[in-house]
């Protein structure tokens, strides 16, 4: 080999090798130069960007001797400088130094001092990522889960909507025997991780998702809760038992065990009634037309043997259909029927009716409506 080339090669293989042996040891550019437990905020930025600019440089300039040594073909160069970059490490938070800025945000600072750093050290340490674990225990009931966020962000806890023989859902804890939180409480992430406990409780659940109610009673004196329906298309049906489908009975309950009972309610409602072709419920006299509605089960049970028919007191509207049937209508579900229709009289006369609704448990459901002679 050329003796000046040689030559090049070993000043340029020393030059790179200084650069590296100072790393991020040069002074000021190390977050490790400055004292965590009191620095403050800027000053760690400032160090930890000084820190992350240095290792820009040097990585820049690994790739210019690559560049340079692949230009003019020498391989040994060329395959040094990829190892060194391949090796260069950039800049990050050890873990003491994660475990030193935490031991801070435990200790005695501002709110607001405590956001900004635990904001800047869940961005910038791997090794900061504080978790509320949720965990259940017991009650036949088997439940992990984790959140990890940013801390002082709002989190929304679970509700577990879950009831077992043994057990009732009631909230979760810092400890397993008393409840800290509601199943859907809204909480700022913590700096540090917190385990909380499902709790589970024994008694008499009530839960209706209709009025919102949601009551535990505790040992064997029960009544159940007194609802007040939305509107009085909602018919109350009684508590059911969500394990047996049996009613509820008060001297059923035993001390120790757990049930859960869920309100029935019976609902049809008749919606969007309608003439085809005529707008406004306003039809010629003596033609036919369609009456046409939806019928759908609002409420929280099926409906078996649903019967719909037309009541009018008017000698002139004549219901050319008969009533309908339906055998079973489930909970959610919407299913269009149509009469056919007749009115006579003169032009401006109005005409009253409804829509009748029966179900096979006797209830029913009146929805008036009129036709006007066109």
């Amino acid at each position: 080999m050329n003796k000046k080339i040689l030559t090049f090669l070993v000043v340029l293989t020393f030059t790179v090798s200084t650069i590296f042996a100072s790393g991020v040891k040069e002074k000021g550019s190390d977050i490790s130069s400055i004292d965590l437990k009191t620095a403050t905020l800027e000053a760690m930025e400032k160090a930890y960007s000084d820190a992350i600019e240095n290792y820009m440089k040097q990585a820049s300039s690994l790739k210019e001797r690559m560049r340079d040594a692949y230009s003019k073909g020498d391989a040994d160069s060329y395959y040094e400088a990829k190892g060194l970059l391949a090796n260069l490490k950039a800049p990050e938070l050890s873990q003491e130094q994660t475990n030193t800025l935490v031991e801070r945000l435990n200790g005695e600072i501002s709110t607001e001092e405590k956001a900004k750093l635990s904001t800047w050290l869940f961005t910038h340490s791997h090794f900061y990522h504080p978790t509320i674990r949720l965990t259940s225990k017991g009650a036949n009931f088997s439940y992990q889960s984790s959140i990890s966020t940013n801390p002082g962000e709002k989190i929304t806890l679970p509700n577990l909507d879950f009831d077992t023989p043994n057990g009732t859902f009631v909230g979760w804890g810092t400890t397993e025997d008393q409840v800290t939180y509601k199943g859907g409480d809204e909480i700022e992430m913590p700096y540090s991780d917190l385990t909380l406990y499902a709790i589970f409780k024994t008694g008499t659940h009530f839960t209706d998702s209709l009025t919102k109610t949601d009551v535990l009673v505790e040992g064997t004196s029960v009544e159940a809760p007194t609802l007040t329906a939305p509107d009085s298309s909602f018919v109350f049906q009684g508590w059911i038992n969500v394990y047996t489908g049996e009613a509820f009975d008060s001297s059923a309950i035993k001390e120790g065990e757990s049930s859960t009972y869920y309100a029935k309610w019976a609902c049809l409602k008749v919606e969007d009634a309608s003439i085809k072709y005529y707008r406004d419920m306003v039809i010629p006299a003596n033609q036919e037309v369609k009456l046409y509605f939806d019928l759908t089960n609002s409420g929280s049970t099926s409906s078996k043997d649903i019967t719909v028919s037309i009541e009018s007191g008017s000698e002139n509207l004549k219901n050319l259909t008969g009533s309908l049937s339906c055998s079973y209508l489930k909970t959610n579900q919407t299913k269009s029927g149509n009469f056919t229709l007749t009115a006579s009289g003169n032009s401006g006369d109005k005409i009253d009716f409804s829509i009748k609704v029966t179900d096979s448990n006797g209830n029913t459901w009146t929805y008036p409506s009129s036709v006007t002679i066109k």
